[in-house]
Parts: structure tokens; sequence; C-alpha cells
């Protein structure tokens, strides 16, 4: 007969404290970053789809860097819908996290729903920075050889979406070349060589997508090279606002020398590079030197602890920088753009001053029959 155990007869008391420790200031800031960063990101996607629109319309779209400013609006609108899908817990996902773990060791599963959406979310935000970077090679080449047959062809629509694609399909392959290896593998036939997960695996009849390993490598490779993508235009982009900055001014000495004055629309044109130029550098350039400094942080073992926890914590912070950039584009082109601006207000229904523009051959027949009337009326002496 065994004998039970004593009855537990001692009485708690519920007078001691719990000690929680206060969050840092690193913890603060991604934690309230966070929940910013999804309101500017839901606004961000909201003005773009707008700004996409009316880049689209037929008296705006036939600019050269209205059609870039349109790629760039639909890579940021693909950007932001996919971070916001993939980091929001409370989306129902689309993908399953594979269970099976004893595939051969020369495949690695392959989840292709998941793959795809990080594959578009990857390269989608260079495509945007690269688009940046060719309409502000564009409007540079356009004011230094502006009376080149070459520069007027490099601003034509069939070679601006030529480049767009280019730039777009450069990319994608970048991304995705890896898919051109995939492999369905019947999973029964293709296990691994560890018997106890043989035995828990035997009834798994299904086929699996994977990738073989040597490419899986490769991939990783490629991704521990990232921050170049984030650092290469930071350090391009500066050169050719420096130079645009500076055609600017000799272009400014000669129309007050040659007491030369433009339309209000072509004037404002460099301005409206000029000021997305500073929003991208607040942007991209912060992320590409903070991605610059991060290269090497690992190695810094226990040292600078404040530096690190900044640097990690400072990634939410980018991301509020690049909402605010893409939020600004539609503002910036409505104040310096007259065009943008007229298009904006018959979408609205609102009434926009036309000037009626009179050809050249009718101007000149107006003013000789004037001539001709004021010299039939002369009275002679």
């Amino acid at each position: 007969m065994e004998t039970p155990y004593p009855v537990d007869s001692y009485e708690y008391t519920y007078d001691y404290y719990v000690y929680v420790a206060s969050p840092e200031a690193s913890e603060n800031v991604i934690s309230y970053s966070e929940t910013i960063n999804i309101f500017l990101q839901c606004i961000a996607i909201l003005v773009s789809i707008f700004h996409v629109v009316v880049l689209l319309q037929k008296s705006v779209r036939a600019a050269s860097i209205f059609l870039i400013m349109a790629g760039i609006c639909v890579s940021d609108i693909l950007n932001f819908s996919i971070d916001l899908y993939l980091d929001g817990a409370w989306f129902p996902k689309i993908y399953t996290i594979s269970t099976i773990d004893c595939l051969r060791e020369d495949y690695t599963i392959f989840n292709l729903t998941y793959e795809f959406l990080k594959g578009i979310l990857n390269c989608t935000r260079p495509i945007s920075v690269f688009l940046a970077i060719f309409m502000e090679k564009i409007r540079l080449l356009t004011l230094m050889f502006p009376l080149r047959t070459w520069s007027q062809k490099l601003t034509s629509r069939k070679v601006t979406v030529f480049q767009i694609m280019f730039i777009v399909v450069f990319w994608i392959a970048y991304y995705f070349w890896n898919w051109c290896f995939l492999s369905s593998l019947w999973y029964p036939n293709n296990l691994c060589n560890d018997t106890e997960l043989r035995i828990y695996s035997k009834n798994v009849t299904e086929y699996v997508i994977a990738l073989p390993t040597r490419i899986s490598d490769l991939v990783e490779t490629r991704e521990s090279m990232e921050h170049w993508v984030r650092i290469i235009p930071t350090l391009f982009y500066p050169i050719l606002t420096v130079q645009l900055i500076h055609e600017l001014k000799v272009i400014n000495k000669q129309r007050k020398s040659k007491h030369f004055h433009e339309d209000h629309e072509h004037d404002n044109l460099p301005k409206l590079i000029f000021f997305m130029t500073i929003s991208f550098m607040l942007s991209e350039g912060v992320d590409g030197v903070r991605t610059m400094i991060m290269v090497g942080m690992y190695n810094w073992k226990d040292e600078f602890p404040g530096v690190r926890k900044a640097l990690l914590s400072s990634q939410n912070i980018v991301k509020t920088l690049r909402c605010l950039n893409v939020i600004s584009h539609p503002f910036i082109c409505y104040a310096m753009s007259t065009q943008y601006r007229n298009t904006v207000k018959r979408m609205c229904g609102c009434k926009v001053a036309t000037v009626k523009v009179t050809p050249k051959a009718e101007l000149r027949n107006n003013t000789s029959r004037s001539s001709l009337g004021s010299t039939s009326h002369t009275i002679r002496p």
C-alpha cells in the first residue's frame, strides 16, 4: 500500500513585489516606430495610387520624367504593400511553413509563395532607387547637351520605356535567377539518411519543390553582399546631384546675362528634381550609411553597445524616412509642375484656364491683313 503524499497546507501571501525593468530607449524607439510605420505605409500606398493615376493621364505621361515617376510609384506601391503584408501578424497568410525535415542533403525545401513575395519585396526597392538615378541622369544630360540629337532621343517615350524595362528586368533577374534551378521531387523517394527521421517520413506522400544546396549557398552569399545594393546608389547619386546643381547655376547665369525668360513650368522642372534629390538622400542615403556601418558591426564583439543598439533600432526610422519620401512626391509635383497641377484640377472637376495657341501661318496671315487694312485707310495729302 502506497503512502499518500502529505497535503500542502501552507498559506501563501501575495504581499511580494514584482520587479519589472523599465524598457530601454532603443526598445521604446522600436515599439513606437513600428506602430507609426504601419500608418505611414498605409498612407504612402494610398497617396502613391492617386499619384500613379495622375501620372498615367494622357496630358502628363508624354513627358519622360513623369513616365519614370510612374514606374517609381508602381514599384513603391508593391514594396510597401508586400512589406506590410509580411510584417503584419494580423493578415491571413497565403503560404504555409513546411514541416518536412528529412529531404536529401543535396536539396533544400523551397517555399514558392513566400519566396516569390520576398523576391518582389527585394527587387522593387532597387528598382525605385535606380529609376530615380536614371531620372537624374536624363535631366543632367539634357541640361549639359540641350541641342544634341542624341539627348533629345534620350528623352523620347520609346527610349524611356525601354530603359525602364531594362532596369526592371535586370533586378528581377538578379533576385529570381535561382528559380531556374527548382525541381519537383517525390518526397518518399528522396529521404535523408537519418534512420529515425525516415521512419516518421515514410507516410508523407507528396511532391515538394526543392532547390539544390549549392544554389542555395550562392543565394546566401548574394544576401550577405546585399549592403552593396544600398551603398552604391548612396555614393553615385550625390555625384549626379552636384553636377546637376552646377549646370543649373550655369544656365541661370546665362539667362540673367541675356535677359532671357522661359515659361514657369520649364523653370520649375529642375527644382522638382532638386527637391526629390533631397528627399532621396534623406531616405536612401541614411540607409546606405547605416548599412555600411552595420557590415562590420558583428566584429565589434562587446564593444560600443550603445552604437550597436542605436543601429539596430534605427531600422524602423529608415522606413519612416522612406514613407515620408514617397508621400512627398505628389505634393512636390503639384507645387512645381503646372502640367501636373492642371491635371489634378481636371480630375477633381475644377476649371482650368486654357491658353489658345494660334498657329504661325494663321498669325502671319492676320498680321498681313491688318497691315493692308491700315494702309487703305491712310489719308494722303
